[in-house]
């Protein structure tokens, strides 16, 4: 492992759903602060899987309209995108 991948900072589902979810404004708040710190710094990171289930969670569980929720994806795959295997 090299130095700059320790230096990435791995999103989970709860993380990039909270950064959209209102009702709890200071985890929001903060969720979105973290973002926006791995968008500057290139040091995000998530995984097919996670944007997926994002995308289900926004549209399903929150009321996202489908293309907002795509257009979050498509701004999240921005991260560095790595697939679930056993190696990971």
């Amino acid at each position: 492992m090299s130095a700059a991948d320790t230096d990435r900072v791995f999103f989970d589902t709860n993380v990039l759903v909270c950064s959209h979810d209102i009702s709890v404004p200071e985890k929001r708040r903060r969720a979105k602060n973290l973002l926006n710190d791995a968008f500057v710094g290139g040091t995000g990171v998530v995984s097919g899987q996670v944007l997926s289930e994002t995308f289900v969670t926004l549209t399903r569980k929150m009321g996202v309209p489908p293309a907002d929720a795509r257009d979050e994806i498509r701004r999240l795959s921005g991260f560095h995108v790595v697939e679930i295997s056993s190696s990971l």
